[in-house]
């Protein structure tokens, strides 16, 4: 199993069938970063290791181990790990277009060309300069966002936030756009 620490330290864990008959040498870690080809990452732990603690991960990526009993008879590699997910980069290049005073289009590139790393995108708003609120959760693979709940006489700004399992990306905001102000009134 894997256990995601923080985005630079994963604990890899397993359990030892060594037995008198077919005794380990030592053991090896392998990894698989973003889906890659296996690289050994560590060899000739001692024989009764349960763990390994991978230092040398890095936000922005996904992990996945094997574990493998060395002996003078050969390499045996145990199942592989399901997949740990590392905090994905922020989207960049955010832009609020002003459609209309009921429209807006937000648009922005992704922060990783591996769309795997992203489970879905979160769009925030803030309407006047006030708090921030949830306006819309969408796929991994979203690239833009289209507000038709804007109205005259406000501002609007966003804010797009990249998400999986490890959390979310720092926020990438947009600027902020003015719609029709209200008309002056008692003239």
């Amino acid at each position: 199993s894997v256990t995601r620490n923080s985005n630079t330290k994963n604990t890899v864990k397993w359990t030892n069938n060594s037995t008198s008959a077919r005794k380990y040498a030592s053991l090896t870690v392998q990894r698989s970063t973003d889906g890659g080809s296996w690289v050994t990452i560590k060899s000739g732990l001692a024989a009764s290791t349960t763990s390994y603690a991978d230092s040398t991960t890095s936000a922005n990526h996904y992990y996945r181990y094997m574990v493998a009993a060395v002996n003078s008879a050969g390499t045996t590699y145990s199942d592989a790990t399901g997949y740990v997910y590392n905090t994905p980069n922020a989207c960049t290049n955010v832009v609020n277009t002003r459609n209309s005073d009921t429209k807006n289009t937000v648009t922005w590139k992704l922060g990783t060309t591996n769309s795997n790393l992203y489970s879905s995108i979160l769009i925030r708003r803030s309407v006047d300069g006030g708090s921030w609120s949830d306006l819309a959760t969408l796929t991994k693979s979203a690239t833009s966002y289209v507000d038709s709940k804007t109205s005259a006489n406000h501002s609007y700004r966003y804010a797009v936030i990249a998400r999986n399992s490890a959390g979310s990306s720092a926020a990438a905001y947009s600027g902020t756009t003015y719609n029709t102000p209200a008309a002056p009134s008692k003239v």
